[in-house]
């Protein structure tokens, strides 16, 4: 080390060490001449911990709100794609045609990242299609399809709607950004200042630490409010199950209980959405099918669809079994082109 760095270490060591008990002497001066600014002194740090502890509190509730509300979306998307796919797979082709047009066209961008994106890219791939996707965002006349059911599950999660709320809650934590720090006002010859601004400094904190209890109890009534949404949508998946089973039995246990926890019911609801999407996506296919071969028929359209499993989790046997099931259940061209096929069996 040389001779100069050595010189100003020890100068800057001595400068810090001097003014360390400059300020010692200074807070026993002032604590001796005014004891109630001391007093002053800790309330403000006191209460400056209090805060600092709070937003970390509100930090860590925060990131819990968006998990639980991740839980929620995740189980609306799986249930609203049951109840989707359990209505179309009888509905005359009119109806189905509306519904592809209301479904067409994937609703404002300030809406589109409000399903948790493993959860809609998963049903899209299934579906064969963005249309499901598309209408949980945006859910058009619904009362015309008979999906009622899925509005107050979709507006309890502020799923397809402005999210207000939802941001006001995500971005409460940039209101309480800032780190409180203790308030330097006790040297000498300052304290009278000391007795004046102290008081102002811990009412100016004690505001901000109520606005931030304030705000802490707002997320946790929205974190309440979201685990009712998810017990509704327990309840509403074996509602769901119950129906669409009877179309196929399901080859997964979907009857589970209230003491099963909610990661059973969430892996049951991917289960079942993989299973039964195939429902619109043969659906979809048919109608796209005969719009570009008009002449086509049952036997070639189940020999395309045998031929793209591949890029789904469905096996040649489901595409058979499924068509089989629909063909029987709508009352138009798939119909007809089976009969005419000389209705083949399922196997």
């Amino acid at each position: 080390m040389s001779f100069w760095h050595s010189f100003t270490h020890g100068i800057t060591s001595a400068f810090h060490t001097v003014t360390h008990g400059i300020n010692q002497v200074t807070n026993t001066i002032a604590s001796t001449v005014d004891p109630h600014l001391k007093h002053l002194e800790d309330e403000y740090k006191s209460l400056s911990s209090q805060y600092n502890t709070g937003r970390l509190t509100l930090t860590q509730d925060v990131n819990t709100f968006k998990n639980v509300l991740n839980d929620y979306r995740s189980m609306v998307a799986s249930n609203g794609t049951l109840l989707i796919c359990g209505s179309v797979y009888n509905w005359e082709e009119t109806m189905f045609d509306n519904f592809l047009t209301a479904s067409k066209n994937p609703p404002p961008f300030t809406q589109t990242s409000v399903l948790p994106a493993d959860i809609s890219g998963f049903i899209t791939k299934q579906s064969g299609s963005n249309h499901i996707v598309n209408y949980l965002l945006d859910p058009v006349t619904p009362a015309a399809f008979g999906l009622d059911a899925l509005v107050v599950s979709l507006n309890f999660g502020g799923i397809g709607s402005s999210n207000s709320t939802v941001n006001t809650i995500v971005n409460t934590v940039l209101e309480f950004s800032e780190m409180a720090s203790p308030f330097g006002g006790a040297i000498i010859g300052s304290i009278i200042e000391g007795e004046i601004e102290y008081p102002k400094e811990i009412n100016k904190l004690q505001g901000l630490y109520n606005q931030l209890k304030n705000r802490i109890t707002q997320v946790n009534s929205a974190i309440d409010q979201l685990k009712t949404g998810i017990q509704n949508e327990r309840k509403e998946f074996i509602d769901r199950m119950s129906q669409i089973n009877a179309i196929k039995p399901a080859s997964f246990n979907w009857r589970l209980t209230d003491s099963d926890p909610d990661t059973a019911y969430q892996q049951a609801m991917v289960l079942a959405v993989q299973e039964y999407a195939i429902i619109f996506r043969l659906r979809n296919d048919w109608s796209n099918y005969m719009s570009n071969n008009p002449q086509g028929t049952y036997t070639q359209f189940l020999t395309l669809e045998k031929m793209i499993t591949n890029s789904t989790n469905y096996t040649a046997e489901q595409v058979q079994q499924f068509l089989w099931l629909i063909a029987q259940a709508t009352n138009g061209s798939l119909y007809t082109a089976w009969v005419n096929a000389g209705k083949p069996s399922a196997t």
